[in-house]
Formats: C-alpha cells, sequence, structure tokens
C-alpha cells in the first residue's frame, strides 16, 4: 500500500538523556531468527549490535546478538585488526543472514549472523557505505581519503579482496542498489548518480555512468530505498527523497524540519521512521523512532547508523 509522504504525521522527538550501559541480553540462533523482522541492527565504535525495539526503552537497549571487531583477530591478517575500529554501516541483506559492514578505518566485510564469522573482507579507505549487487558482488562508498572518493566493487567470492571495477566519486557516502530499474544509486557531496552494470557477467564489470543530477543541498550522508519508486537521502542540512518514476527531488515532510541525520530508515506502511542525530560530533547515544515517538540509549558506543530488518 502506497502512503503519501505528506499525510504521515510529523511528531517531535521527545528527550532522552540516560546514558546507563546497554544490558547484555543474548536470544540463541533460533530466537534471533525467528523475531528478526521487527528487530535493529546498530553500529558504531567497534561494535554492531542486534536489538529488539520493543524491549527496549531511553535507558536500556535489548541486545540480542552482538559482534566486535575483536572476533576478526583469529580471521584476519594483522593489517585489518584495526580497520573495523569505527563502523559506520551495518546493512542486512539475503533474508537477515549476512550484514554488509563498513567502517572509516578503511576496512569492509560480509557478516555471516548466525556464525559470527566474516566471509569476505577488504581494504577501502574511509569506507562509508556498502551495497550487495547482482552476481556474488558489492559495492563500497569510499569518503574522503587520498585512495578513496570513489565506489569500488568487490567480488565476493574472491579471496584476493581485489577491486573488479572502480569509479570516482568525491565524498561517496550511500550506496543503493535498485531492483526495480536495474541500477546503483550513489551519492557524494552535492552529487546523485545513477548507473548502469556493464559486462556484469564477465570477469571485467564496469560501472556505466547513465545520469548525473546536483542535489538541492549538500553534504549527503545516506541513502535508502522508501518503496519501488522513491529513495531518501539525507544530508547536512535537510533530508529529501528521488522518485525514480518523475526522475525529481522533492522534501521528505515527516523530516522537514531535521538536519544531519546519519541515517533514515522509512517504513511507508507503518510510517515510522527509524534514525540516527548526533549528539557529539558525528555520533549519538540514543536510536531515535518516529510514528511512534521513542528513543532508545545506548551510551557505550559512539552509534553511527541503525537500519531495520528487512
Amino acid at each position: 500500500m502506497r502512503i503519501a509522504v505528506s499525510t504521515i504525521l510529523i511528531v517531535i522527538l521527545e528527550s532522552v538523556v540516560s546514558h546507563t550501559m546497554a544490558q547484555q541480553v543474548y536470544l540463541n540462533a533460533s530466537q534471533l531468527f525467528s523475531k528478526q523482522q521487527k528487530n535493529w541492527v546498530v553500529c558504531g565504535s567497534d561494535k554492531i549490535r542486534i536489538i529488539d525495539p520493543e524491549k527496549s526503552d531511553s535507558s536500556h537497549a535489548e541486545i540480542v546478538w552482538e559482534w566486535n571487531s575483536d572476533n576478526t583477530k583469529s580471521e584476519l591478517p594483522a593489517a585489518y585488526h584495526s580497520r573495523f575500529d569505527h563502523m559506520d554501516e551495518c546493512k542486512p541483506v539475503l533474508n537477515n543472514t549476512k550484514i554488509l559492514v563498513s567502517s572509516s578505518t578503511h576496512g569492509a566485510m560480509v557478516l555471516n549472523i548466525s556464525t559470527h564469522r566474516c566471509e569476505f573482507y577488504c581494504y577501502a579507505p574511509m569506507a562509508h557505505s556498502v551495497e550487495l549487487l547482482p552476481n556474488n558482488r558489492i559495492v563500497v562508498a569510499e569518503s574522503t581519503h587520498n585512495s578513496g572518493n570513489a565506489l569500488v566493487v568487490f567480488d565476493i567470492t574472491s579471496r584476493t579482496g581485489s577491486p573488479v571495477a572502480r569509479d570516482s566519486l568525491y565524498s561517496a557516502h550511500g550506496v543503493l542498489w535498485h531492483n526495480e530499474t536495474e541500477r546503483l544509486y550513489a551519492v557524494g557531496g552535492k552529487i546523485f548518480r545513477i548507473y548502469k552494470l556493464t559486462d556484469w557477467n564477465t570477469a571485467k564489470p564496469s560501472l556505466t555512468l547513465e545520469k548525473e543530477l546536483t542535489l538541492p543541498i549538500s553534504g549527503a550522508h545516506d541513502l535508502t530505498r522508501i518503496d519501488d519508486h522513491r529513495m531518501i537521502i539525507s544530508c547536512t542540512n535537510g533530508v529529501y527523497y528521488y522518485d525514480t518514476n518523475t526522475q525529481t527531488f522533492a522534501r521528505f515532510q515527516p523530516l522537514i524540519d531535521y538536519t544531519n541525520l546519519k541515517s533514515v530508515n522509512f517504513n511507508p506502511q507503518t510510517g515510522q521512521i527509524v534514525y540516527t542525530l548526533p549528539e557529539e560530533s558525528w555520533w549519538t547515544y540514543h536510536l531515535s523512532s518516529l510514528n511512534p515517538t521513542f528513543g532508545i540509549g545506548m551510551s557505550d558506543i559512539n552509534v553511527y547508523k541503525v537500519r531495520v530488518f528487512e
């Protein structure tokens, strides 16, 4: 069912300031997978957590699963032991069985939820987001770094971790594969790009730039799906959405007064918005929801993004 964003009630988030240490309560694997449709994935510092929002509140996050960068030390080369210390993406994929991870300390990986094990890793300078592409490939948005400022494609079945395709994009921050149009969308700075996948069934694929648009405002942070033809773009000075049918941008009315959101998730069926808003520099100690309005406290990590299970 399609719900016009202009009809969704805007609710002001009530202040939640308690920084109580999150209590670590874990479920076994069968319980986790039976509940995951309503769970959230959170990343920040050196940790990724899955929490149950229904059992959480402003002073407590109900943790049902956790992974931290120390888990990689027995699996990865020594050079990678510090490359997941500032994680900034934790995107659930493949029916909520894997998490795509990126870190501004120059790493990206595919993490198996059930086994807690890393299934693929690569060097990705100033990585800020990652997306799953067809044919067992991922694309990493690499932000401002001498070796970054690019969209870089990797084959996750390869053990070398070497890129198979690349295109320059200054301050790349968000990537989204859109099945309906069979296109990759990406944002960086004030640029919005649309790519098609070329020679994708060969060993030498490429990203072909089909269209480049200028965003209404600069400082793009996040790019997430709304429905079959709309996607949200959060920027330093506001939140917009892009419509693939009209190929136009418009203000996202439910968040018209919000700026600098690091992550935004919107369910058009329920109207719920789950997001992160920095409290200290680029991080926050809370996860926030509108429709319904509530906050979840998590004071022991510098939270960057929250994602809602598919």
